[in-house]
């Protein structure tokens, strides 16, 4: 009897599991279909971005804000009171916000930026700003913008804003199709426009210290970490100036100056501060020039400051102008290899 059961339960389970696809299958016929992709997303409230770009954080890490991407992505749709707004932030005291706003108004295919996109291309203290005022003038393609246009790609002192500017001189002679919107296309302002040239020679890098009037001055890089400007005043008292990742202090003309940046996942930062008293004795840091990418260090050399990026070397003069530097026909063609 028992082999008997034993037998029938084989026979009859197979039968049971076909029942029962069948049944599912019948029932899947009469339910709604699923939606794998997810419900559909909401409309973009043009106004909130608007009204949150009015009003930015003061948060570093708002200085790439989602606004200003959706915006772009956004395109024509996006509105003249965006696009006036967005406009307005090509004066932001923030390097990376202006860029990020140069490059959104090509995108958002907003005319009445021409001018202004202009006179942030002819801003040589921002070298990253200007390559995407460039990219977005030949987006407009507006041909009042030609001359401008020109100028930079004959005599912008960063060969990477040159050869932009060429490109966008082209946009607008030829009517090329437009590239479509890609986020990680311009997400990181300056990383994606790097100069080669020549690089350092080896020579001792400007120190994260400097002795000044009452005290010394240093520096600190923890990378990823974080890092500090300080002045100790040598009986216990320390003022911390600012958090930023110091590669070096040096005087620079009248100047000291704080050569400072991180290069981290995607974070980028390379700018240059004035370093001075206030009116009440307090020391200070003030963003001077903003660097096209985040700097290795800095060697001293009679009036400039040789400040090394990953793919070549740039100076500034007391004066806070930029030029690139040139090589000796010994080191033409050399790399030193550095960790980052």
């Amino acid at each position: 009897m028992d082999d008997l059961s034993a037998w029938r339960r084989q026979l009859t389970q197979p039968l049971i599991l076909a029942a029962c696809l069948v049944s599912l299958t019948a029932s899947a016929q009469t339910l709604p279909p699923i939606d794998i992709g997810g419900a559909p997303e909401p409309p973009v409230d043009i106004a909130s971005l608007v009204a949150h770009l009015r009003s930015p954080s003061t948060d570093p890490i708002d200085d790439y804000p989602s606004e200003l991407f959706e915006l772009a992505a956004l395109g024509p749709a996006a509105g003249p009171e965006a696009g006036e707004t967005v406009t307005a932030l090509l004066a932001s005291p923030r390097p990376y916000l202006r860029a990020m706003a140069a490059a959104a108004l090509g995108f958002m295919q907003y005319a009445p930026a021409r001018k202004r996109l202009q006179e942030a291309l002819s801003d040589e203290t921002d070298a990253a700003t200007s390559a995407y005022a460039a990219m977005s003038l030949g987006r407009l393609g507006d041909r009042a913008a030609l001359p401008a246009l020109r100028e930079a790609a004959r005599s912008y002192w960063y060969p990477p804003v040159r050869k932009v500017a060429s490109k966008a001189i082209d946009q607008i002679e030829t009517h090329a199709p437009l590239a479509p919107f890609v986020r990680t296309d311009w997400i990181f302002p300056g990383s994606l426009y790097y100069a080669t040239g020549c690089p350092t020679t080896e020579r001792p890098m400007v120190p994260t210290t400097l002795t000044v009037e009452g005290g010394r001055l240093y520096g600190i890089d923890n990378g990823e970490f974080g890092g500090g400007l300080f002045f100790d005043d040598g009986h216990g008292g320390v003022q911390k100036i600012g958090e930023m990742n110091v590669q070096g202090i040096a005087t620079l003309g009248s100047h000291i100056v704080a050569v400072t940046g991180l290069a981290h996942m995607g974070w980028v930062r390379g700018d240059v501060y004035r370093v001075e008293r206030n009116a009440s004795g307090r020391w200070q840091a003030i963003q001077w020039r903003h660097l096209p990418y985040a700097p290795y260090g800095a060697v001293a050399e009679p009036g400039r400051l040789r400040i090394v990026l990953p793919r070549a070397d740039i100076l500034l003069s007391g004066d806070g102008k930029f030029s690139m530097a040139t090589c000796p026909d010994t080191h033409h063609g050399e790399w030193r290899q550095r960790v980052g």
